[in-house]
C-alpha cells in the first residue's frame, strides 16, 4: 500500500505485504486501509501510522474500511460481517451476523445515520446467488432489504 504525493512527487510506502483498500476520512487528513489483516489509520501531517482493529484469533482478515460522515467511526468487513470501530480502536461491534451469506460494499447515508450494504448468498451446488441491497440504521438495527437480484 502506498500513497503518492501529487505535491512533492514523492511514493510513501505504508504497509507492506497485499494491500487492500484505502479510504480517505471526510476531513481529508487521515487515510484507513487493509494490509493482509487489521485496519490501519495512517495520519498524513504526522506519517504515524496505527492499527485500529486487531487479530481476535479468529484469523480472519478486516478490509474495505469506510469513515463515517463525521469521522469518528469506520464501518469495515471482517469476513462475511460488517463492524464498526471508532478510529481510536475502540468501541469495535459486530453490525451484522451473514451466516451463510456474505455482506460489503458498505456506503454511510451522508448524514450518517444509516448504512446501506449488499448481502450475497451464492448456491455451492449451482453456483447462482442472489444480491441484495440491504438498509440498515448505523448501529445495525433495523434491516431492510430494498433490492435483489439473481445471479445466474
Amino acid at each position: 500500500m502506498a500513497l503518492f504525493d501529487l505535491q512533492s512527487r514523492r511514493l510513501l510506502r505504508l504497509a507492506r505485504g497485499y494491500p487492500g483498500e484505502a479510504s480517505f476520512s471526510p476531513n481529508g487528513r487521515l487515510l484507513a486501509y487493509d494490509a493482509e489483516g487489521p485496519i490501519f489509520v495512517h495520519d498524513l501531517a504526522s506519517g504515524k501510522t496505527r492499527p485500529v482493529t486487531s487479530n481476535r484469533g479468529d484469523n480472519i482478515e478486516d478490509s474495505g474500511p469506510i469513515w463515517s460522515p463525521d469521522g469518528q467511526t469506520i464501518v469495515y468487513e471482517h469476513g462475511v460481517d460488517l463492524r464498526a470501530v471508532q478510529i481510536d480502536g475502540t468501541n469495535d461491534q459486530q453490525l451484522t451476523s451473514a451466516g451463510s451469506y456474505a455482506d460489503g460494499c458498505q456506503s454511510f447515508s451522508p448524514a450518517g445515520g444509516r448504512i446501506a450494504f449488499r448481502r450475497d448468498r451464492i448456491d455451492s451446488l449451482t453456483g447462482t446467488g442472489v444480491a441484495t441491497v440491504i438498509l440498515m440504521d448505523a448501529d445495525g438495527r433495523n434491516q431492510q432489504a430494498v433490492a435483489s437480484q439473481l445471479n445466474p
